[in-house]
């Protein structure tokens, strides 16, 4: 696996499949991450190119 980050110009956020359609427009979701100067939102991740597993830690 390979080391790096996931990101993104605007919140990472965390929604459950198992939440209904109002506790989504509600809440938005669980934000993941944290803001960092002039790179949006990052976490920690793994990736393997062989299977594209993506392991996060939040």
């Amino acid at each position: 696996m390979d080391c790096g980050d996931l990101a993104s110009g605007s919140t990472i956020r965390w929604r459950s499949s198992s939440a209904g359609a109002i506790e989504h427009l509600i809440s938005g979701g669980t934000k993941l991450g944290e803001t960092k100067p002039g790179f949006g939102y990052r976490l920690a991740a793994h990736y393997c190119h062989s299977c594209r597993l993506l392991k996060v830690q939040a």
